[in-house]
């Protein structure tokens, strides 16, 4: 699952942190990456910890800024073991800082890399942080490998996003935002190295119309056996 959250504050400009917890709960998915995690460390409003009490196993908060109110950033968990963790720094200078967040995870259909990130504004920028991404030393073929998050990408004829699908043969183009009338596919899945089925679909009910300026995406990799 990947979920732009906008700091908890919805379509409606509410920010309710209780009801993006709502939406991850019900999508009940193995792994989630969270974009735009804004962390109030005011104890009575800290989204980490209403995180921690969905008992995923694997948890990483990967702070790209700190704002006044506390750290912001990526959230990706897991409830496979993870073997390793790594954090990339995406940031540009003179931009906003970005990251991604990298776990090898021991799923029980074998080893799986999931990365976890949230693309600059620029298409420039996003195309060095692709280049950096695909190129990293971690980034065996062999290795199942997933990528999800928000890529910022919408045009169909991006060269950014055909970089990516020469190298991610599967991926969901839903159009996410605005989370009312989606207009833009920002939200992304990206799938190789499965040896299996893989499904995606957009989140359109309850609450994944209204918690976030996003809707949420997911995608159910089913494997032989």
């Amino acid at each position: 699952m990947t979920y732009n959250i906008h700091g908890c504050v919805g379509g409606d400009g509410r920010a309710d942190p209780e009801r993006v917890l709502e939406v991850i709960r019900a999508c009940d998915a193995d792994v989630v990456a969270l974009q735009e995690v804004h962390v109030d460390e005011a104890a009575d409003r800290n989204f980490l910890r209403g995180l921690e009490e969905l008992n995923y196993r694997s948890m990483h908060h990967g702070e790209t800024m700190r704002k006044s109110f506390g750290p912001y950033g990526n959230v990706l968990m897991s409830r496979f073991e993870a073997t390793a963790v790594d954090r990339v720094d995406l940031s540009v200078a003179g931009l906003e800082p970005r990251g991604a967040i990298r776990m090898c995870l021991q799923t029980p259909a074998g080893p799986m890399r999931v990365t976890a990130t949230h693309l600059g504004l620029t298409r420039r920028e996003r195309a060095w942080q692709i280049a950096r991404l695909l190129e990293e030393p971690q980034n065996d073929p062999s290795l199942p490998d997933v990528l999800l998050g928000d890529f910022n990408e919408w045009a169909l004829g991006s060269p950014n996003l055909k970089r990516l699908w020469l190298h991610y043969p599967l991926g969901a183009s839903f159009r996410t935002f605005p989370a009312r009338w989606p207009l833009l596919a920002l939200d992304r899945i990206f799938v190789r190295g499965i040896r299996g089925q893989v499904r995606f679909w957009r989140i359109d009910s309850g609450q994944g119309r209204i918690a976030s300026d996003h809707r949420a995406v997911l995608a159910e990799i089913t494997t032989p056996g």
